[in-house]
């Protein structure tokens, strides 16, 4: 009995991929059931098995998603497969040494299935039945997230321990927040890893963070409602005022979304917001965190460690959407040139199904050297007005006053795409001389989403930028990080 079409392998995408998928797209998927027909150790007879994912294994081994226990001796440790093969799924022969029977005839490399078959593995072995769901209950979307997020960890976890750890780190991701603008799901998924120790530490650290930045909401809020004006006032200053309403017309909000490749399934698994602008010389610019955020953010870390380690299955990149009321525009993170001069190697713990990792990682605010090189930037084919003023940089002296445009707590935004309006803020600087390392800035109403901003200075008449928004030392209390400008070459 043969119908033999592409030769069998099992694949991230078939499984990871196909999951992730049947979580977040369950209205554009479909499933099948497995009826156990005899009793094992882990499943009754009568059992019901729902299968979401493209590809499963039956057999005695641990990795295997249909499981069975060595009582059954003429079971191979990977016996068969059941891949999906366009609107169909097919069982596959595996085992090199016991039959597969479908409907009681022996299935030499494979076969499609059709609702209502039996498959039983070896003379004498266990039996399934396949079945498909009527209507509506065959998608995946008619189970409740919950039993989904169950099956995905059972079925699409299970066979990649190491490699898919990333993929964990996304769920919990998904469903903590963290320092880093999440895109909200399902609040099922927050109940069902509510017992995960690396939950509770994001949530403490999401409290604390918001318990920090709640005394400062309401201000940037006023700040924000007087933005609609259109006009920036700042003091009754008629040159600088016009100099703020110029230079504004380059300055971009940004989103940056971040991306996981796991073998050409892309998902989404983190957004957040910046600033960034654009030079006269043709130069985009902001920071590196809001480029590169998962060698900033020790959750995201965890995510690249392990694509790194997965030898090209899984990769991580972000795509940085820049938007104002001129244009938008989009910049993928490998564009940008960026300082990893000082990036630090480091060791990321990963705990997944009761095993613990070591992988290796790196950072790039591991040092004191790599304080200062938080900025990224790439030619963009465009240009804008503000001039670059690093030259002068090095001349600040403590007290100074600094201007800055850009969006904190992503006020300013408006509609993000009709209306936006940087917002402006003003500073002094703490410390002499801005040449070699970050200071910090004294002041309130810049916050997350100014990140990348341009910082100014008032030179002969003209705003000049000698420094960009960063977020600096994450242990720090302090969020006003000024860092110079580099040489844009």
């Amino acid at each position: 009995m043969d119908n033999k079409t592409v030769q069998y392998k099992r694949t991230l995408k078939g499984s990871v991929g196909a999951g992730v998928s049947a979580l977040f797209n369950g209205n554009g998927r479909r499933y099948f059931i497995l009826v156990h027909k005899d009793a094992s150790k882990y499943h009754k007879a009568g059992e019901s098995q729902k299968i979401i994912i493209d590809q499963v294994e039956l057999g005695r081994d641990a990795n295997c998603q249909v499981r069975f226990d060595d009582s059954f001796s003429t079971v191979s440790r990977h016996h068969a497969a059941i891949v999906k093969d366009g609107d169909r799924w097919k069982l596959v022969q595996l085992s090199k040494t016991n039959s597969t029977f479908l409907n009681g005839h022996p299935v030499d490399t494979e076969w499609y299935l059709e609702n209502g078959d039996e498959i039983q593995l070896s003379v004498g072995g266990p039996r399934l039945g396949f079945i498909v769901p009527a209507g509506k209950q065959s998608l995946v979307s008619s189970i409740k997230m919950t039993e989904r997020l169950e099956l995905f960890r059972k079925q699409a976890l299970k066979p990649y321990k190491t490699a898919i750890a990333c993929l964990a780190v996304v769920l919990v991701l998904l469903a903590g927040g963290g320092s880093y603008v999440i895109s909200e799901q399902d609040k099922s998924i927050v109940k069902l890893l509510s017992d995960s120790s690396m939950l509770r530490k994001m949530n403490e650290n999401a409290k604390k963070e918001n318990e920090k930045l709640a005394g400062r909401l309401d201000s940037l809020k006023k700040v924000g409602r007087r933005a609609v004006t259109r006009t920036v006032v700042v003091g009754g200053d008629e040159t600088l005022q016009k100099e703020i309403n110029r230079v504004k017309s380059s300055v971009y909000a940004l989103t940056t979304i971040v991306y996981l490749d796991c073998n050409g399934n892309v998902q989404v698994i983190s957004r957040a917001t910046g600033t960034g602008f654009l030079t006269a010389d043709g130069m985009f610019v902001t920071a590196r965190h809001c480029v590169e955020p998962w060698l900033f953010y020790p959750d995201l870390n965890k995510c690249y460690a392990v694509a790194q380690k997965s030898g090209g299955e899984a990769k991580i990149y972000a795509v940085v959407k820049a938007v104002n009321n001129q244009q938008s525009f989009e910049i993928r993170s490998d564009r940008f040139r960026v300082d990893d001069s000082y990036d630090t190697p480091c060791k990321v713990s990963v705990d997944l199904e009761g095993e613990h990792y070591e992988l290796d990682s790196k950072l790039a605010f591991g040092s004191e050297k790599s304080l200062g090189n938080d900025w990224a930037f790439c030619r963009v084919g465009r240009k804008g007005v503000i001039r670059n003023g690093a030259a002068i940089s090095g001349s600040l002296k403590s007290g100074t006053t600094v201007h800055m445009l850009g969006f904190p707590k992503s006020i300013g935004r408006g509609d993000g795409s009709k209306f936006v309006e940087p917002i402006y803020n003003k500073m002094s600087v703490s410390r002499d001389g801005l040449n070699n390392a970050r200071c910090i800035m004294i002041s309130q109403g810049v916050d997350h989403g100014n990140s990348g901003g341009p910082v100014f200075v008032m030179h002969n008449g003209q705003l000049q930028v000698i420094g960009i928004v960063s977020r600096g030392d994450f242990n720090s209390q302090f969020y006003n990080h000024l860092i110079p400008m580099c040489n844009l070459n």
